[in-house]
């Protein structure tokens, strides 16, 4: 008897199970049980052969070698290891046997496909000052005046309007020597001041580089050793209030910037007694120290903020950040360094974090700027003075 599901459920044909039935556009692959994408035609068939709320019991699972497997798009089945693989290239069949890609004996019918001659034809977008490469389909920098790209090679080559770009024949008559001019030419002060103009004015201003960004944060990947930058490899992670890069706040010398701050929450609860902790080396890692700021940290020494102290906490926040940052950058010359660097190669930080869109931030996918979030903490080291 096949086994039957109550309402909202199918049956997994793989484990027996009954589940939560598939979303929309999707089917349940009867070799997987997994569910994949599937277009309209590819459901309807697929419901029409199987009962997805009752679906086969155990008893039926050897007959699924004859049934059709259903693949993502993008993807098609092996007949010999019966999995879902990517597509054969142009020009080639499956091998039923083998299951391995082979010539097709029809390989020149089947070379022009409309899909990569479609792809072909979509606009590449790229940002100002590049240009697509129309070999490698890349944004690449512009070609220089008088040179245009060559649509096989992708190269600059000279332009075939080259000589019309050269310089015109009337200021060459203008040049040409005649009595007047050469009267104006006698050792005179006048024409000497009017010779006086420099070419500056007439050179365009070269437009200002868009900025670059990194992301920084306490678990940030190293640099290479030999990066273009000249940073260290740590730099990324230095710049994190989780390094034990000492700061100095309220005349205190704290062993990191999360010390500081986590250490102002007690003071602004009206317990200054517990301050000491943060700087006294109870708390010997910066997890430690947020640890012992949180709720539940509070609450184990017996500390909580009432509406009152939290509004006036969270009213001074950047104030206290601020100040933190100043002081790390003042008190270690390497993190001074870092930033000289940063802003010698026009790149600014953004402070990656997953949840916190206050003090961090997502950066771009093209990594030109923030994608969400305020990034607080990455534009105080932006802004501050070096």
């Amino acid at each position: 008897m096949p086994k039957t599901c109550p309402e909202g459920k199918e049956l997994n044909p793989r484990t027996n199970n009954c589940v939560k039935i598939c979303g929309p556009n999707q089917v349940r692959n009867l070799q997987t049980g997994r569910c994949i994408k599937a277009s309209e035609d590819v459901r309807a068939n697929f419901n029409n052969r199987v009962n997805l709320v009752g679906g086969p019991g155990k008893s039926e699972t050897k007959k699924t070698r004859s049934t059709p497997i259903l693949c993502p798009e993008g993807k098609e089945p092996n007949p010999k290891t019966r999995k879902c693989v990517n597509k054969c290239k142009p020009g080639q069949v499956r091998n039923p046997e083998t299951g391995r890609c082979i010539k097709s004996a029809n390989t020149k019918a089947r070379t022009p496909t409309p899909e990569p001659q479609s792809a072909k034809k979509t606009p590449i977008l790229c940002p100002e000052g590049k240009e697509p490469n129309p070999k490698t389909r890349k944004c690449v920098n512009k070609c220089k005046p008088g040179q245009v790209r060559n649509p096989e090679t992708g190269k600059c080559i000279k332009s075939t309007n080259a000589k019309a770009r050269t310089p015109t024949p009337e200021p060459a008559k203008a040049r040409t020597p005649t009595p007047e001019p050469a009267k104006a030419r006698t050792p005179t002060p006048e024409p000497a001041k009017a010779r006086t103009p420099t070419p500056e004015p007439a050179k365009p201003a070269k437009p200002a580089k868009a900025a670059k960004y990194m992301i920084f944060h306490s678990k940030s990947a190293l640099l290479n050793k030999d990066n273009e930058y000249g940073l260290p490899v740590d730099a990324m992670r230095r710049l994190s209030n989780f390094s034990m890069d000492s700061v100095e706040y309220d005349g205190q010398v704290y062993p990191s910037g999360e010390h500081a701050y986590q250490a102002q929450k007690y003071a602004f609860a009206g317990r200054p007694d517990l301050v000491k902790m943060f700087y006294t080396n109870k708390f010997k890692t910066a997890a430690e120290a947020k640890s012992a700021g949180g709720k539940g940290g509070m609450a184990k020494n017996g500390v909580s903020m009432t509406p009152d102290q939290l509004k006036k906490f969270l009213a001074a926040n950047d104030d206290i950040m601020q100040k933190i940052v100043e002081s790390k950058v003042k008190r270690n010359p390497e993190i001074l360094n870092i930033l000289r660097k940063l802003r010698e190669h026009n790149i600014k930080v953004i402070h990656h974090s997953r949840t916190d869109m206050v003090w961090g931030a997502h950066m771009k996918p093209d990594a030109s700027g923030v994608l969400r979030g305020e990034n607080k903490l990455g534009e105080f080291y932006n802004n501050v003075k070096i």
